[in-house]
Parts: C-alpha cells; sequence; structure tokens
C-alpha cells in the first residue's frame, strides 16, 4: 500500500487526474521500490468474466483507452525499470495501433487512387534484399501478408503442438478436434472484430485528444444478449463505413478489393456479429458442443 499507491496525474482530464488502467502502474510502482512482480497465471476459484457482448466490451475498452494514453506522463517517473517502461510502451500502442492502421489504409487507398487516375509512373527502388530485387509489387506485398499472418497465426499453432502432446490438458479443453475447432472460429471471430475494433479506438484516441474524458462505470456481465436495434443504433456507422468503402474499392480496382473483404466484412455484418455472439442460446450450443471448452468447465 506505501508504494503501489496511484498518483493523481498532473493537468486536466482525460490525461490528468485518477489513472484509469491501474494494474501495470501500480506493478513498476512496485518494482521500482524491488519488490517481485508475477503474473498471476494460476488463479483458481473466483475470477472476472469478460463483458457480456462486443459492445460492452468496447465500453470498457474506452477507460482502458483513455487509462493507457495516461501512461505516457507515468513513463517519465524516475526510477522506473526498464521492463515497466517497455510495458507501458506497450499498452499505449496496444490503442494508437488502431488509428495508425486505419491511417496506413486510407493513405494506400488515396496513393492508389492518384496513381491511378493521374498518371503517376512507379518509382524503382532497391529491394532491402538482393533475393527480392526482381519480385514483383504484388510479390512483394504477399510476402508482407505471410509475415504478419506468421506473427498473428504462430502462437496459436504453439499453443495447439503443446496441448496435443499434453494428454491431460488435452481432456480438459474438449479434445484436440474440439480445440482445434475452436481456434479456428475464434480465427474467424476475431478476423471480422478486429476492424470494429480498430474504428473505436480511433474514436477513442481522438476524442480523448480532443479533450473528451470517461469516468470509471461498471458494464453489464449478465448474459442479457444485445438487442438487434440497440445493435443498429450502436453499429449503423461501421455498417455505413463498410458499404461506402467497399464500393469505393470495387469502382477502383475489383482485384484489390476482394483483398479488402475481410476488413470491409467485418464492418457490413458488425449489426448481426454483435448480436449473434450476446446471445446465451449460441454459448451454450457451442459447450455442447465441446467449442471453447475450458479447464473449469471440464471439471
Amino acid at each position: 500500500m506505501q508504494f503501489c499507491d496511484l498518483p493523481q496525474l498532473p493537468g486536466r482530464k482525460p490525461f490528468g487526474g485518477q489513472i484509469l488502467s491501474h494494474d501495470f502502474v501500480e506493478a513498476a510502482l512496485m518494482s521500482r521500490e524491488n519488490w517481485e512482480v508475477w503474473f498471476a497465471y494460476d488463479l483458481e476459484g473466483s475470477y472476472e468474466e469478460a463483458p457480456q457482448s462486443m459492445i460492452e466490451n468496447a465500453q470498457r475498452e474506452r477507460r482502458w483507452c483513455q487509462g493507457n494514453l495516461q501512461h505516457g506522463l507515468v513513463l517519465f517517473a524516475k526510477g522506473l525499470r526498464g521492463a515497466s517502461r517497455l510495458h507501458l510502451i506497450l499498452g499505449i500502442f496496444g490503442y494508437l495501433a488502431g488509428p495508425l492502421w486505419l491511417a496506413f489504409l486510407l493513405t494506400f487507398n488515396w496513393i492508389f487512387w492518384f496513381q491511378k487516375f493521374t498518371g503517376l509512373s512507379d518509382i524503382t527502388v532497391q529491394a532491402f534484399n538482393p533475393y527480392l530485387a526482381n519480385w514483383s509489387g504484388t510479390a512483394h506485398a504477399l510476402l508482407v501478408f505471410v509475415i504478419c499472418m506468421v506473427v498473428i497465426m504462430l502462437p496459436k499453432f504453439l499453443a495447439l503442438i503443446d496441448l496435443a502432446n499434453d494428454w491431460p490438458r488435452r481432456r480438459e479443453f474438449g479434445g484436440l478436434s474440439n480445440a482445434t475447432a475452436g481456434v479456428v472460429c475464434e480465427t474467424i471471430f476475431s478476423t471480422l472484430h478486429a476492424p470494429l475494433l480498430m474504428l473505436w479506438h480511433t474514436r477513442f484516441v481522438v476524442t480523448n485528444f480532443l479533450g473528451m474524458t470517461v469516468g470509471w462505470t461498471a458494464q453489464k456481465r449478465a448474459a442479457e444478449g444485445t438487442t438487434w436495434l440497440y445493435a443498429l443504433q450502436r453499429h449503423w456507422g461501421h455498417t455505413l463505413i463498410g458499404f461506402a468503402w467497399g464500393i469505393f474499392m470495387w469502382q477502383l480496382e475489383p482485384d484489390l478489393f476482394w483483398w479488402f473483404t475481410p476488413l470491409l466484412a467485418g464492418m457490413i455484418f458488425s449489426v448481426p456479429l454483435s448480436v449473434l455472439t450476446s446471445r446465451r442460446s449460441l454459448g451454450a450450443r457451442a459447450r455442447k458442443l465441446g467449442l471453447f471448452l475450458t479447464p473449469e468447465e471440464i471439471k
């Protein structure tokens, strides 16, 4: 209590005042005073459930976004260890990644449009690797895509490999086939959910820099489900952006449009995705099929 008491940050909200994302700050302050800090990876019994729906989760993300951006002031506190500063930086960029990703996509679209309709010629640059010197632009883009997919998917593959070599734990997760099916379904959901998080995080970051703040409010944790009307009220902007962006991409370059379909699908189908993933009946059905099981549900 003496060493991890959270400070009141200087200045006005949203960056000043009470810290809204606290655990890493407390860990950093305790590490500064030579306390040993561990991730509690093996807690049993009671634990916090996630919010019941995508919308409720976004409301919690809004508070976390403001709290993590506040860590920019904590970074310069005296005596913090390097690992603590790294954790804080990663937390900050966890929310800056959304607007940076959106800015990259919009810049790419604008450059492609500008080149196509103004006759701007390609600029030849030397490849960073001599083995890639004769590769086309499409081949380079595919290489970047493969690298990104390896970074995203490799932890999941390694987890399944580790599970396959541990029979008792395999049973606790519903068996290897069910765990694999769960990974595939989760990957599809994450692919559709990612562009929505991108838009949400962009709005959160922009509103923070405009001086808009949020308080520390609780989210609904009961499995009540999201109604179609409420989902439409919260996602109509995402749907409109998805349709408008898709029409623009199709008119710009049909071949390029298909590369953007995972991104656009998440936006266009945001309303049914939000409603269906909040349904308790579908969760019960998935559990009956052995999908997304955890050891607590098996025992």
